[in-house]
């Protein structure tokens, strides 16, 4: 028989519930305040004075799909489309590998720039495309520019997209190359992730590797020398820290989860959209 002062007390059964971790997602608009964004733009307008073509595109795209409302401001310009279309003239010219990133740097900003008519891309063009991505995946041997491509390829919406077989087999390749590739090792695993974005993350890159590149855009975004740096590290974290990543008709879609806290354990909320 339990005597009163040996009863137990019920509140000291009580478990309190843990807080589950939280997992780093990167979140642009907090990450970069109006400083340093007027700072970036000073550098990318810089970028089209100078007619660096692949340089504008690049940062443009980048910072258009970390921050799709500022849009407008990004290509407010009236050489923008000059300078994007400079860079597909490059491309079906020079190197057939950048063609469907430039592509898909300017029609991004289409719906921005209602004025812009679609630049001339050659037939000849788009079958050296196709056939660069199909040589790719063939030989399984793969290097930076490789997924690049690749990704970029899958994202523009090429006609034979569908015809591409993104096997087990060439995903386990590509995570093998990027762990051997040095030094664009960091910057390979966000073209995996388009290429696959249903397997799960920690498949195609570590949370160490996911420092290292919150680090590097620290520490270039800041600095004038390497700002496009910065960015690119930017992008690529908000890739692979997103929730769920699609590529669709209109090119990226990518979700982001909520900020949950602590009293938000028991209702989730549901996913930030974003399309691009």
């Amino acid at each position: 028989m339990i005597n009163k002062s040996e009863r137990i007390n019920i509140k000291d059964l009580v478990i309190e519930e843990p807080q589950l971790p939280q997992r780093f997602v990167f979140r642009p608009e907090e990450e970069v305040g109006e400083d340093l964004w007027n700072f970036t733009m000073e550098i990318l307008n810089h970028y089209a004075d100078i007619k660096a073509d692949i340089d504008y595109s690049t940062m443009a795209y980048q910072l258009g799909v970390m921050f799709p409302e500022r849009k407008t401001e990004i290509v407010s310009r009236k050489d923008s489309q000059a300078v994007f279309t400079a860079f597909i003239s490059r491309a079906q010219l020079q190197n057939i590998k950048d063609l469907p990133f430039a592509m898909e740097a300017y029609y991004s900003f289409l719906n921005t720039k209602k004025d812009w008519s679609f630049p001339t891309v050659g037939s000849d063009a788009l079958d050296r495309m196709y056939s660069t991505s199909t040589g790719i995946l063939n030989r399984l041997a793969f290097y930076p520019d490789d997924m690049n491509h690749l990704a970029n390829y899958k994202i523009v919406g090429g006609v034979s997209v569908d015809e591409l077989h993104f096997t087990d087999e060439v995903f386990r390749a590509m995570v093998a190359a990027s762990k051997k590739i040095q030094p664009d090792r960091l910057n390979i695993p966000a073209d995996i992730r388009i290429l696959y974005p249903d397997k799960p993350i920690s498949e195609i890159v570590s949370d160490s590797d996911i420092d290292l590149l919150h680090d590097a855009f620290r520490s270039h975004w800041v600095d004038r020398q390497a700002v496009k740096q910065g960015v690119d590290a930017a992008f690529r974290l908000y890739i692979l820290t997103a929730e769920k990543l699609e590529v669709n008709i209109s090119g990226l879609e990518i979700n982001l989860p909520e900020k949950v806290q602590k009293e938000d354990f028991e209702n989730p909320p549901l996913p930030e959209t974003r399309r691009y």
